[in-house]
């Protein structure tokens, strides 16, 4: 629903072009192919910053007069959120979730967590980044903070194994609150019942 609900509103946008003129049909391929390209990078940004009835509220604004009469400023408005989605996009180093990454794998936890702060900012559903930025607090000897990232995720996704793992870990080893990280061990062994990883965590708390 809602990927029908932003492909309508993007439509509008360009709409204007076409309004009192005749248009080719190669002119027209193009406009859709264009679209089909955008179209995963502009519905994560409409889901992110609106409800879908306010989506629904918007598309309704635009078939109106005074609405139409607005989209003829929205072509630059479009060119300013397609310049936010190549920076947000854009591979290599200065891409702070590549950054946070290498920044990981090196053991550099205190630069990994500002970049993947950085990274959240624009991308706050991303859980596994979340989950990565949790070890890095971890490692950093704030495992209380870690804990929050973890049920933050968890509250969103109760299958993300690799949060509820992570949590498991820091309540035993890292708050000695073994009964509580026992008592979320048998929903971790329902999740991954053939994780070796899953197994040695579960023998090293029954040992603890």
């Amino acid at each position: 629903m809602r990927r029908a609900a932003i492909l309508c509103l993007v439509l509008t946008w360009i709409a204007p072009m076409a309004w009192g003129e005749e248009v080719e049909p190669s002119h027209k391929a193009a406009a859709a192919e264009l679209l089909e390209q955008l179209m995963p990078r502009m519905i994560d940004i409409y889901v992110e910053a609106y409800t879908e009835q306010e989506l629904r509220d918007l598309i309704a604004f635009y078939k109106t007069p005074i609405g139409k009469k607005t989209l003829e400023k929205t072509p630059l408005e479009l060119q300013a959120l397609l310049d936010v989605s190549k920076t947000n996009t854009k591979p290599g180093p200065d891409n702070p979730l590549d950054r946070a990454n290498r920044l990981y794998d090196e053991g550099k936890w205190a630069e990994a967590r500002d970049s993947y702060l950085l990274h959240l900012k624009t991308n706050p559903q991303d859980s596994n980044a979340r989950s990565d930025l949790a070890i890095c607090y971890k490692e950093l000897g704030a495992p209380k903070k870690a804990l929050e990232e973890f049920d933050q995720i968890l509250a969103k996704d109760p299958g993300h194994w690799q949060a509820l793992y992570n949590k498991i870990n820091v309540l035993a080893f890292d708050l000695d609150r073994k009964p509580e990280a026992m008592a979320l061990l048998p929903t971790l062994l329902r999740l991954r019942p053939d994780d070796e990883a899953v197994a040695a965590l579960a023998a090293a708390l029954r040992e603890k």
